[in-house]
């Protein structure tokens, strides 16, 4: 009985310091993720942890928790576009069109770690401005 006492304060202890010491890595790894996409901003945090040897159980929850910390929305879609804006200079002078173009911005933009929604909300939203400007 007194022994269940024992251990339950025990347990206590360790997640506040395993939690307090997540905290610490999270925060130093943070800012070096913030030029990375959302989702890959979130892998590359999970891999850290884990590779700081903590549970993944423990690490995803951690991680999704501290979701927030990491840019989405409008500040993701403004880094997306700069990016494919890069790419497309990159693919300006290669011999694709349609199609074939279109799969290798895709291609590219994944491999940077954005996520097939992301991209083509990006994508459509370049087309459209690229048709108004050429209406005026």
């Amino acid at each position: 009985m007194f022994r269940d006492y024992v251990d339950e304060a025990v347990g206590a202890i360790e997640d506040d310091a395993v939690k307090r010491n997540l905290t610490v890595l999270f925060d130093k790894k943070l800012p070096a993720l913030h030029a990375q996409p959302r989702e890959k901003a979130l892998q590359t945090m999970k891999g850290y942890l884990y590779r700081k040897g903590y549970e993944p159980g423990i690490v995803f929850a951690y991680c999704d928790g501290r979701k927030s910390d990491f840019p989405a929305g409008e500040a993701e879609d403004q880094k997306a576009a700069a990016d494919l804006a890069k790419v497309k200079r990159r693919l300006r002078d290669s011999k694709l069109d349609g199609y074939a173009l279109k799969a290798k911005l895709v291609s590219a933009m994944m491999n940077k770690g954005y996520r097939y929604e992301t991209i083509k909300r990006v994508m459509e939203e370049s087309e459209t401005d690229a048709f108004e400007n050429d209406r005026v």
